[in-house]
């Protein structure tokens, strides 16, 4: 005999708990409340990313002014000065 038809033989000589047939009814009722957790969650990121979105579109609305083009932070993202032919010229 292994351990496992050891523990399942003393497991057979045990009695059930009392509790165990309400033990469904428990697991359910958390299923319930989770369900009803994770909807109102679902409303609350909704509400929360039309409001972001609603700031984000008053705040452009209110910053317009006169567009003017700007330099690329870094050379790297500059397409024209690492292009081949710029390169093989050296002129900048």
């Amino acid at each position: 005999m292994d351990l496992s038809d050891k523990l399942l033989a003393q497991l057979r000589e045990h009695s059930l708990p009392h509790d165990l047939a309400a033990f469904d009814d428990a697991v359910l009722a958390g299923v319930r409340e989770r369900k009803q957790m994770g909807s109102m969650s679902r409303k609350a990121l909704g509400t929360c990313g039309a409001l972001a979105l609603g700031v984000g579109l008053a705040g452009g609305a209110m910053a317009g002014g006169a567009v003017a083009a700007q330099e690329p932070v870094l050379a790297l993202s500059s397409a024209d000065m690492l292009a081949p032919s710029t390169l093989l010229e050296g002129t900048q």
